[in-house]
């Protein structure tokens, strides 16, 4: 209900006009797909279960170039521990990507939640992986650009929101809702 036009709210709206959606190309990645996200018009990033986090680059129905990440190369870093060498069977579950801070937020199939930053726009070899602390049964993520928080949803209900600090390149624990 409207409060100020004192109708049902699907009247003061309007009709909404119908989306045809129309495939124009179709990408085969070989294998299972965990995530999926746009980064601009024409990149997007994919997510696999072997640990590939595969970068198209398009133009009018062309694929450009195609980069292939494997997750074991990355460098990761534990705030705990300093350095964190993931197993080899782990993969990206889900992937969420801020164009405004050119970071990405990820949970791997191991349950830990990481973010990920580039100095050279997420080319292979200049991926960090920095882990969060004390997150575990992560099954999603999110980014908010405006305060710079990266947020992780778990498989318990709980929800752990991070402030990047800028100053030292770590995830700060901002909230930590409880789960059930």
């Amino acid at each position: 209900y409207d409060n100020r036009t004192n109708s049902p709210l699907h009247e003061s709206i309007g009709s909404v006009p119908s989306i045809i959606l129309e495939a124009t190309m179709v990408v085969d990645a070989g294998e299972e797909i965990t995530s999926l996200t746009g980064l601009t018009n024409n990149l997007m990033f994919f997510t696999t279960v072997s640990g590939n986090v595969k970068q198209f680059y398009w133009d009018d129905g062309l694929i450009l170039e195609d980069d292939i990440h494997d997750i074991s190369q990355f460098f990761f870093t534990d705030p705990n521990e300093h350095s964190y060498a993931p197993e080899n069977d782990i993969y990206v579950t889900s992937l969420c990507y801020s164009h405004a801070l050119d970071i990405a937020s990820v949970t791997l199939s191991n349950g830990r939640g990481a973010y990920l930053s580039s100095n050279d726009f997420f080319k292979p070899g200049t991926v960090h992986a920095l882990l969060a602390t004390n997150v575990q049964q992560a099954t999603c993520s999110s980014i908010n650009p405006r305060y710079h928080l990266v947020a992780f949803g778990t498989a318990t209900g709980e929800v752990f929101v991070f402030i990047l600090n800028y100053d030292n390149g770590l995830l700060n624990l901002s909230h930590q809702l409880a789960g059930y």
